[in-house]
């Protein structure tokens, strides 16, 4: 289970989706949690993580070895 923090409302929020990929994007270009679920893909923030789900994922590549 993947715990977050909405961005607009500031409510915590989770998923049970499961974790593909980390990719950078949006307009701060920071790093996104690409999670699959079974009709759709949710791209999460990793600044709207929550610290227990962070620990649980695989560490954050540098901007310059993702292509």
């Amino acid at each position: 289970m993947i715990r977050y923090k909405d961005f607009a409302t500031g409510k915590p929020k989770f998923t049970r989706g499961r974790f593909v990929k980390w990719i950078f994007g949006g307009p701060l270009n920071a790093p996104l949690a690409v999670i699959e679920l079974p009709r759709s893909m949710l791209f999460v923030p990793a600044y709207c993580l929550t610290a227990e789900s962070r620990r649980e994922l695989p560490p954050v590549p540098s901007s310059e070895s993702v292509i």
